[in-house]
């Protein structure tokens, strides 16, 4: 397509063996950090779909768990598109990466396969996974089921350098975490496709997602005082971990009106979500106070119900008590109406071009239950794309795109409520944030040599009111994280 670049990972070993931030790491210009944050030519508002539709795996703060966590296998390829056309929500400033799907067809013949996978690592790393797909006529019913546990051990070094406001010093502050633990994944799905004519599709599936993760952090924080010596600090033991269990249905009518690229599709989609993450610690502070004791708890829910119409036509142990202080609730509420077109055509042989507009009009609730703040925003926006390609030889190809994206706040990005971090930081979001746009110019040259790729990229983006987060000092050496419109 001329506004995406498509990797083959089907027959990939990493693929076959290893998790989707291990395929997704293969990818060039794609990065995934040790905590499942993807990022794409170093910017980490990315959106993620399967097989070109929004996925409840992989949205919502608890993403980078999965991805450090689900099995690769299922996906045939990778799209990757950095300037989106007008057909996809302009969401993220980083771009989009779409996971396609290996595909079912139905048999010539009654067929029923079957597989079964296993591999062992160092470090007590395995995998286990089973798949089977039935053909019986215009009926294909796909299933699969996979296990997975890892270890993995962490080791972070800071240094953070401060002007300390009555004497004008400089003094430092450092801090060193290191840890380990183990992740456990459990991956189950199942699909129906039937088709009772060559032009009518209908498609179903069921999945469902299990992850957890359990380790022990050791943090050690000191800050030196003006004059010399050791000001504060504190040495804390963390034991906890992330249990979250992820759920989703999808039902789907496809109509072909008689020629290739020419459909209407209708879909119904639920999405469920349900993360906790949570941890005990015990705290041994400086200047010397009583051994203290934490219980933190964070809580992510999420449930999506998405309704589309798709019309494409081509023209060419023991009691707690919740502390009440460090406890909230916070409602969002997010509409987005949308209407956009695409246009394709050639222009001659060796070039063509896509033509895109995208309307956006967002209503945006805030409630913040606990202290009573209440907010809102409206507003109305037009994201343009546009894409040309120039067949140079039959080896060569030079590419060049424009698209304006959109980067919006996370629900803890608006939520003004303080939240406990460790004894010395806290973090509040900020409810009049706005987003995050970008316009993004790119061009490429690509060259394909047999079984040798070469390609080149020069890209220049330009982004306004980018989230920036602004650190104060309220008092007593405790810093305050807030995120500002600052770009």
């Amino acid at each position: 397509s001329v506004d995406s670049v498509s990797y083959s990972v089907a027959d990939d070993l990493q693929t076959a063996t290893g998790t989707l931030a291990d395929t997704l790491r293969n990818i060039p210009s794609v990065e995934v950090d040790p905590e499942g944050n993807v990022s794409l030519r170093g910017d980490p508002g990315v959106t993620i779909l399967v097989d070109g539709r929004p996925s409840g795996l992989f949205s919502g703060e608890n993403r980078g768990q999965v991805i450090l966590q689900i099995p690769a296998d299922q996906y045939a390829r990778v799209e990757v598109m950095t300037n989106p056309s007008a057909a996809y929500r302009p969401d993220g400033g980083g771009g989009v990466i779409n996971l396609i799907s290996k595909p079912n067809r139905p048999a010539a013949q009654p067929t029923t396969t079957g597989s079964v996978r296993a591999n062992v690592g160092n470090d007590d790393r395995w995998n286990v996974g089973v798949s089977g797909i039935m053909n019986r006529d215009k009926l294909t019913l796909t299933g699969d089921l996979n296990l997975r546990h890892d270890t993995f051990t962490q080791q972070a070094d800071r240094v953070r350098t401060r002007i300390d406001p009555v004497s004008g010093q400089t003094v430092e502050q450092r801090n060193t975490q290191n840890g380990d633990g183990s992740n456990d994944n459990v991956f189950v799905r199942f699909s129906a496709d039937y088709r009772p004519t060559d032009r009518l599709q209908l498609y179903g599936d069921l999945y469902h997602v299990d992850v957890a993760s359990d380790g022990l952090m050791r943090d050690v924080f000191e800050a030196d005082a003006v004059g010399g010596g050791i000001a504060s600090g504190y040495n804390r033991v963390s034991d906890g971990g992330f249990e979250g269990q992820f759920s989703g249905a999808t039902a789907r009518i496809v109509r072909n009106m008689g020629e290739q690229g020419h459909d209407w599709t209708n879909e119904i989609r639920y999405n469920r979500g349900r993360g906790v993450y949570g941890h005990d610690t015990v705290v041994d502070l400086i200047p010397a106070a009583p051994t203290g004791y934490e219980r933190v708890d964070n809580r992510n829910d999420n449930d999506t119900i998405s309704v589309s119409s798709a019309y494409v036509r081509p023209f060419a142990s023991g009691a707690l008590t919740p502390d009440p202080l460090v406890s909230n609730a916070f409602h969002v509420d997010q509409t987005v109406h949308a209407l956009y077109a695409t246009y394709e055509r050639p222009f001659g042989e060796k070039l063509s071009a896509q033509f895109g507009l995208r309307l956006e009009q967002a209503d945006l609730e805030l409630d913040q239950v606990t202290t009573g703040i209440t907010s809102s925003n409206d507003y109305f926006r037009a994201y343009p794309t546009f894409h040309l390609s120039y067949q140079m030889t039959p080896e060569q190809t030079l590419r060049g795109s424009y698209s304006r994206r959109v980067q919006r706040p996370q629900p803890a990005d608006l939520n003004p409520f303080l939240t406990y971090q460790d004894p010395l930081n806290y973090r509040a979001g900020n409810p009049d944030l706005e987003p995050q746009e970008t316009d993004s110019f790119e061009l490429s040259w690509q060259r394909r040599v047999q079984q040798t790729f070469y390609g080149a990229t020069l890209y220049y983006r330009d982004t306004a009111k980018a989230f920036t987060p602004v650190i104060t000092d309220i008092g007593n050496g405790v810093l305050l994280t807030r995120p500002e419109n600052l770009g």
